[in-house]
């Protein structure tokens, strides 16, 4: 008999997929629900990750995924224009500035927060750029390491007592890849729409479970790291409860460049721990359950494609791997 509960997003009955998924440190599994209602798939039991990103931070050239932060973080601080470095790297920072242009035409006059920062490297990209931006984020740690590296462009402090003290304040908030970490997304955003001006515009990055079928069972970073994996549905029902308006950014231009673009999965993805038992990161993760390259020449596709990952072809087109989010606020108080 399949396991329910009540879907931690919108209280509809959400149906346990696994209770043996492996989390981001050896030896703890997880269990992982998804609600059909609102297509959004959670990690269940909620732990404090705290210790977790404290080693990611500290072993980020290694950890797999991290790793290219770091790299990012490195490129931006001699790239003579690092926004469009970014913008050309992934499809997530290309939405998220994408935006972010349609929002904002006077960059000196309008003020950014960066949440959740952590490296630094996108605040201080757009500082370089001529905005005028602050990054925000939780962990001392990363703040202190992004103050040292970057200059003073950073604050370590928590969104929900931030928001009580800079309400109004900010005609941008930018998350790149920030909501599906936290524990409560609704409050989240709900706090961060306080942060801005009257018009002020929300950029919410995440990966994207739209375009993956209920059996893929979770193809997005481990649990507790990431404890979420929404759909645009998803995104949409937040909006209701924080009483804004969203938008989706299309990703094709972004897509079309990559002739095609495709994202090639097997039925389970990401399913290697990343710390082992004495919290040392392993480093011969062979990401045989997972294959997200994109492929431009569509010979070379097939020779992979039909070799690593013959189950399931997805192709990139308005809606791809990531979703960005753009919130507006129905009334402002």
């Amino acid at each position: 008999m399949e396991k329910v509960i009540k879907c931690l997003l919108c209280e509809a009955t959400a149906i346990q997929k696994t209770d043996k998924f492996p989390g981001y440190c050896k030896p703890t599994t997880f269990s992982i629900y998804h609600c059909e209602s609102c297509n959004t798939s959670f990690s269940m039991p909620r732990t404090d990750a705290t210790e977790i990103y404290n080693l990611i931070y500290k072993n980020a050239a290694k950890v797999a995924g991290y790793d290219r932060y770091w790299r990012y973080k490195n490129t931006v601080k001699t790239d003579p224009d690092p926004l469009q470095f970014l913008y050309e790297t992934e499809e997530t920072y290309w939405s998220a500035i994408t935006a972010l242009e349609k929002a904002i035409h006077n960059k000196p006059d309008a003020k950014i927060l960066e949440v959740g920062c952590g490296m630094g490297y996108l605040t201080y990209s757009l500082i370089k750029s001529g905005y005028n931006a602050v990054g925000l984020d939780i962990s001392q740690q990363a703040i202190d390491e992004a103050n040292r590296f970057f200059g003073n462009y950073y604050v370590c402090a928590d969104i929900f007592e931030y928001a009580k003290q800079h309400k109004g304040e900010y005609d941008v908030v930018i998350m790149t890849e920030v909501i599906e970490h936290v524990e409560e997304p609704v409050r989240f955003l709900e706090n961060a729409t306080q942060l801005l001006k009257k018009n002020g515009t929300l950029i919410v990055t995440t990966p994207n479970k739209t375009i993956y079928s209920n059996d893929i069972i979770w193809n997005t970073d481990l649990p507790p790291i990431h404890c979420w994996w929404f759909s645009e549905k998803s995104m949409a029902l937040i909006a209701e409860k924080i009483n804004c308006n969203v938008s989706f950014i299309d990703f094709s231009k972004y897509y079309k460049q990559r002739k095609p673009s495709y994202i090639a999965i097997t039925k389970q993805s990401s399913t290697f721990h990343r710390f082992d038992e004495n919290n040392n990161v392993i480093t011969n993760i062979e990401e045989n359950a997972t294959f997200c390259k994109f492929i431009k020449n569509t010979k070379i596709f097939k020779r992979i494609q039909s070799t690593f990952c013959p189950k399931i072809l997805l192709r990139c087109k308005q809606t791809g791997n990531f979703i960005c989010a753009v919130y507006k606020r129905n009334t402002y108080v």
